[in-house]
């Protein structure tokens, strides 16, 4: 699969894109790419979509990564999405210490209760005991801030020590060349399913392929020393907003 020289330490930056892009995202971007060039971990290949269902997106991007460069490792960025300069540096050093080939950064939901996009099959209590585990495949349990392991240490929080998760979201991956040959085709791809319950659910394309990479033996960690920004949604402003105004502070009509 792919090109039989590998260079070592090479990035390949894919990013699906469903529409423009904001400004500051594509300042934190370009920061990121050129920090990570000057610290020795060149992004030589470029990969970007154009308004694409996400799935079929992000198969055309590792179709592309594997068959078309070659590059080491992929890291994934949403457009939506700003980041530190340092952002692929610090992954790619975490990468080499922790010996992993699949690692991601910690961000929230930018709708609805921000929740975190890092989640886990079972929930462990004091001394490791279980006390719940889903019983499917892509019914997991998010991972909020604050929240203690059996050894006392608060795993997320920011400039904290890399952790294990088993499905995150993929505005903030790293993932070695080696986890697709593990796996089948497409890599991603949406999964509807009942749940315990009976329950129809829906799965994204995301949880997918960390499922499937976890079932081939591939760790996923999450590294909290990186500050990320996930771009939330615009409010719609209507002549309503503009009556909601407290009269009392408005000095002038006149501009």
């Amino acid at each position: 699969m792919g090109l039989k020289e590998v260079r070592k330490g090479s990035v390949a930056f894919l990013m699906p894109c469903g529409g423009p892009v904001e400004p500051r995202a594509v300042q934190s971007l370009l920061n990121m790419v050129s920090k990570a060039a000057i610290d020795g971990y060149p992004v030589s290949f470029v990969g970007v979509t154009d308004r694409t269902l996400i799935h079929c997106a992000r198969n055309w991007l590792s179709a592309g990564f594997l068959e078309d460069t070659d590059c080491e490792w992929a890291f994934w960025a949403d457009s939506d999405m700003t980041f530190e300069p340092r952002t692929i540096t610090v992954m790619m050093k975490w990468a080499a210490k922790l010996k992993a080939k699949m690692l991601t950064g910690v961000y929230y939901q930018r709708m609805g209760k921000h929740g975190p996009t890092i989640w886990r099959k079972q929930l462990k209590g004091e001394g490791g005991h279980v006390l719940r585990e889903s019983p499917d495949d892509y019914g997991h349990f998010p991972v909020y801030p604050g929240v203690s392991e059996p050894d006392g240490t608060v795993k997320v929080c920011p400039g904290g020590a890399p952790f294990r998760v088993d499905v995150a979201g993929f505005g903030c991956v790293l993932v070695h060349r080696d986890v697709f040959s593990d796996l089948k085709r497409p890599y991603f791809k949406f999964n509807f399913y009942k749940d315990s319950k009976g329950n129809e659910k829906e799965s994204s394309e995301d949880y997918h392929f960390f499922v499937e990479a976890k079932k081939a033996g591939h760790a996923l960690w999450a590294v909290p020393e990186i500050e990320l920004g996930h771009i939330g949604q615009a409010p719609i402003v209507t002549y309503r907003d503009c009556e909601l105004r407290d009269p009392s502070k408005v000095v002038s009509e006149v501009r």
